[in-house]
Formats: structure tokens, C-alpha cells, sequence
């Protein structure tokens, strides 16, 4: 259980938590700035309309007119995605999902990706602000009388912000011929196409959503099946591995009933538990056949106990972090966790190590030696196989204990899982032995992850919680090294409150790819819940 903070930094961590709000007048000026930026756009219209239309109007001055309200129609594009998206990412959500109108990409534009949308949308207005500036130096000068001119004609106007720009362009006395002119069109042209290309335009703003709905509990007094004989009254994570005609489940930290009731961290605390069942349906939900138990009272219990000693005091608890099937065997790896701490998503490891088993989950046998010490960036594993016509390889993504830490990647033949002399590690070009020459292939912050192959999609599927977004996002690669991609949100904790966990794997991904289902905890309720996540635009 966490510690109870003192009550001075309860309130100034609400305080400042309020200051968000400070923000929200700077969206509120943006909308005027909008409303601004409508009226000069009309402005221009219908100024601009009657003068094509005038004696002497050129192409240039068509194309002119429409480069000016691009222009004014990328900026509202700009403010309008600052707006939403600032206001999302810093103060509050906009509560309007069940609108019809909604856009896709609200809710999914990050931080990261707001930056890459202004860089992108600001080199786009420059390059046609520049080219409307080439193609004004390149008009030939004519004399016009200054008494029969009541307004410059429309190809020597600009938008606001270059008219003095286009003013000191024609100023200069300079005649030029028309194959100069021409000349300078097609430099002008091919600026803008090269600028544009060059822009750097976020794979995040091609990136797909979801939308995830619960299915129903998978553990709890409300889950289909027996919890009680078992006693499986809360317990979280539900890591996923499948053989041919069985599907197995290693939860966390399990507690029990208190006589007729379902305490929040009731009695009977095992530290791991291991269930499973041949249903592999879970769109209405999964059906437990058996526990791995004890026979003397047929409760549930823990594949590797923990000493449940004092936090930080020498092991509080084993957790596991990920499982995997090769053939008829099943490999759990687990985590000795030394302490949590008060704040979320912190805790120490001693240790990380693999136990397997042969028959079925009935019998445990632990590796002698660790996989990862107490700073390894490998206490924490995704654990998947490579497709039927891949390498052969299992691969692992791994994280240090926590949820602040970098993902990097390691491989090794089945055969080698419990010996980790054999496993080899991603060190930016190759496969190589020792994990300190991992390098980083996912940015921090990265929590519990789960790693699976979407064959509909031929890609690799990473899904994890990012602590201080407080979301569950889905990364998809063509391999575990990646590149991956920009994360997409699957689910938020405004939505689901203290949701962590979303475990995968291949038995619950639709054909296509595009439809899948997840077990998700939720801190609350201390259980798991079968979700279901449905990916619209193109991965």
C-alpha cells in the first residue's frame, strides 16, 4: 500500500496541477485570432474576385489570389489544430466523442506530434509566401498613372505579413525580359515543391486511432466461471501464452475473499498466480477451466512466491512480466521487486529471472541464473515468437523496472530462452551478445508492454502505459528493432481510471489485423477486464 503523502504537498501538488487552467485563455484568444483571420479572408475574397474580372487582368492574377487565401486557410488550419490539440495535451479533454463531427485526430495529436504539425504547416506557408514573392519580382514594370490609380493591380498584393516584401520587389527599376520572367516562375515553382518536399511532415498525422470498449471482467466476483474456489478475489495483469488447445494467464499480486465479501486487497495475498482455459473467444468474455492450485485446499496458488517482506526491506513481492509457449513448454519470467514506492510507477528490483515448466503449468522449475540484475534494462520482457515463416527467433522487448524507462530489444533460438548467455541484444546495427550494448529502439516513458505479430497487418504490435499521458498506446514496426511508429492512444484513464497492463496475443487478433482484443487492469477495482480495441485509418 502507498504511503500517505503529508498534507502540504497533497495541496501544492493540486495547485499546481490546477495552474493548467492558466492556459486555457491562451486557446480562448487563438478562437479570436480565428474569427480574425475569417473576416480579413472575406476581405480578400471579395476584393479580389471583382478585379480578375477587370480590364487587363492576367492568369498571374488568379493564381496570385488563390495563393493569398491558401495562405489565410493554412494558418486557421494551424490555429485550429494548436487549439484542440494544446488544449487536450495541457488542460483538460474535450468531451465531445460521441459527436458525428468529431475529427479522427483529436485525442492522438501529442505533444511531439503538435510540434511536427506547426514545423510542417509553417514551412508551407513560407514556401507559398515565397512564391508569391518570386512571382511578384518577376512582374515586368509597366507605367501606370499615378492619378488614375486608385489601388496597385492584383498581382503586386500580397497577404499582410509580405506586402512590404512585394512593395521593395518592384521598386527596384529593374526590367526584365520575358524569358527572364519565365525563368524566374520556374525557379520560383520549383522552390515551393522543393520546400515541400523537404517539410517534415509526421508519420503521426497519417497514424490510425482506435476506440476500445470493455468486454466484460476476466477475473473478480463478477467474472464468468468459479473465482471462488480459487479465491480470486483481485489480482491485475493477466500475461497471455497459447499452445495448441490451451490458453494461459499469469496474473500479479493475488488476494482472496474475506468470508461472503470481496475486500479491495483482502486475505490470502500469493504473489503470482497461473490459470487457464481452452475458450479463446473473448468477445463475450473468457471462461476459466483451471488454476494452477494447491491440492490440499484447491486455492490458486503462485507459480514463484515472494518473501512479502517490508518494502525495501528484501523482496516484497515476484511479479511476472511476460510468458511465452514453445511447443508444449511454457517460460514465465518474473521480476523480485524490492520495494514499490508512493509515487506511481516506481519500484526496485533485486533481480529478474525465467522458470519453466513441462507439463503443462502443473511444475515449476527456476533457472539458476538471473536474466537481469537490479539496474537492467531487461527486469521487465515482452515476450513474443516470430511468425511461421520468420526466423525462428523469440523476441523480447525489454524495460528497466518501473514505468520511466527506455524499450530495447533482444533475440534467442527457443531453445536458448533459460540461458542468457545466448540471447542477443539490438545495439542499433546488428545482433550482438551483452545488454549493456543494447541501444534504445522506444523512447521513454515506457511501462508493462506486451509484444505481439498482427499478421493481418504483417506488423510487429507493442502496446504499453505511458505513465504521463496515463494511456495505454499501441506502437506497430516490421520489426522488434522497429522503427516504430508514433504511439496510438488506446485507451485513457479519464475513460478507465488507474488503467495499466494491456496484454496481447495472437488468438485475439481479428484476420485483417484491424480489430483486436487485450486483458487490461485497473487499479480501482484491482482486477482485469477482456477489452476490445478497433483501428480506423491506415497503419
Amino acid at each position: 500500500m502507498a504511503a500517505k503523502k503529508p498534507l502540504p504537498e497533497i495541496w501544492l501538488e493540486r495547485g499546481l496541477f490546477a495552474s493548467r487552467w492558466l492556459m486555457a485563455p491562451f486557446y480562448v484568444g487563438l478562437v479570436v485570432a480565428l474569427a480574425a483571420l475569417v473576416v480579413i479572408f472575406f476581405e480578400e475574397l471579395l476584393h479580389d474576385v471583382p478585379l480578375l474580372f477587370a480590364p487587363g487582368a492576367k492568369p498571374e492574377d488568379a493564381i496570385l489570389m488563390a495563393l493569398s487565401l491558401i495562405d489565410l486557410s493554412l494558418a486557421a488550419n494551424l490555429m485550429l489544430i494548436v487549439t484542440f490539440s494544446g488544449y487536450e495535451n495541457f488542460v483538460s479533454r474535450i468531451d465531445v466523442h460521441e459527436h458525428e463531427d468529431r475529427p479522427d485526430w483529436m485525442g492522438t495529436v501529442d505533444f511531439s506530434g503538435l510540434k511536427m504539425k506547426l514545423i510542417a504547416s509553417i514551412v508551407a506557408i513560407s514556401a507559398i509566401a515565397l512564391l508569391k514573392a518570386f512571382m511578384n519580382a518577376a512582374e515586368p514594370e509597366t507605367t501606370i498613372d499615378p492619378a488614375a490609380q486608385t489601388r496597385p493591380p492584383l498581382a503586386c498584393r500580397h497577404s499582410h505579413h509580405l506586402r512590404g516584401l512585394g512593395r521593395a520587389a518592384r521598386s527596384d527599376g529593374f526590367h526584365r525580359r520575358p524569358e527572364r520572367e519565365a525563368l524566374m516562375r520556374r525557379i520560383a515553382i520549383g522552390l515551393l515543391l522543393l520546400v515541400i518536399g523537404l517539410a517534415p511532415f509526421p508519420a503521426s498525422a497519417a497514424a490510425p486511432t482506435a476506440t476500445v470498449t470493455k468486454v466484460a471482467p476476466l477475473t473478480g466476483p463478477t467474472a464468468p466461471g468459479d473465482m471462488r474456489t480459487p479465491d480470486i478475489c483481485g489480482t491485475d495483469l493477466g500475461i497471455m501464452a497459447e499452445t495448441a488447445d490451451r490458453l494461459y494467464f499469469a496474473f500479479g499480486d493475488t488476494f482472496g475473499y474475506a468470508g461472503k465479501t470481496c475486500p479491495r486487497f483482502g486475505p490470502d495475498w500469493r504473489s503470482n498466480v497461473l490459470a487457464h482455459t481452452a475458450d479463446k473467444d473473448p468477445s463475450d468474455g473468457i471462461r476459466m477451466y483451471g488454476w494452477l492450485t494447491d491440492p490440499k485446499t484447491g486455492r490458486a496458488r503462485a507459480v514463484t512466491e515472494g518473501k512479502h517482506q517490508a518494502a525495501f526491506a528484501g523482496e516484497q513481492t515476484r511479479i511476472p512480466t511476460a510468458m511465452i509457449a514453445v511447443g508444449d513448454n511454457l517460460y514465465l519470467h518474473f521480476m523480485s521487486v524490492h520495494g514499490f514506492a508512493p509515487r506511481g510507477g516506481v519500484w526496485d528490483c533485486n533481480f529478474s529471472r525465467f522458470t519453466a515448466s513441462t507439463d503443462g503449468g502443473e511444475t515449476w522449475t527456476e533457472a539458476k541464473a538471473d536474466f537481469g540484475d537490479a539496474k537492467s534494462n531487461f527486469d521487465m520482457l515482452a515476450l513474443a515468437a516470430a511468425p511461421e515463416d520468420g526466423d525462428g527467433y523469440v523476441y523480447v522487448i525489454g524495460t528497466q523496472c518501473g514505468r520511466f524507462g527506455p524499450a530495447r530489444a533482444a533475440r534467442v533460438k527457443p531453445a536458448d530462452i533459460l540461458n542468457p548467455a545466448a540471447w542477443c541484444y539490438f545495439d542499433g546495427h546488428d545482433w550482438v551478445a551483452g545488454q549493456a550494448k543494447a541501444v534504445d529502439v522506444m523512447p521513454p516513458p515506457i511501462g508493462e508492454g506486451s509484444l505481439a505479430w498482427n499478421e493481418g497487418l504483417k506488423r510487429w504490435m507493442f502496446t504499453s502505459l505511458d505513465e504521463g499521458a496515463a494511456a495505454i498506446e499501441l506502437r506497430l514496426a516490421p520489426n522488434p528493432e522497429g522503427p516504430w511508429s508514433a504511439p496510438v492512444t488506446l485507451a485513457r484513464a479519464a475513460d478507465f481510471p488507474a488503467l495499466y497492463g494491456a496484454f496481447l496475443t495472437p488468438a485475439f487478433i481479428a484476420p485483417d489485423g484491424m480489430s483486436f482484443y487485450f486483458v487490461m487492469s485497473q487499479f480501482g477495482p484491482y482486477n482485469t477486464f477482456i477489452m476490445q480495441a478497433v483501428l480506423h485509418g491506415t497503419p
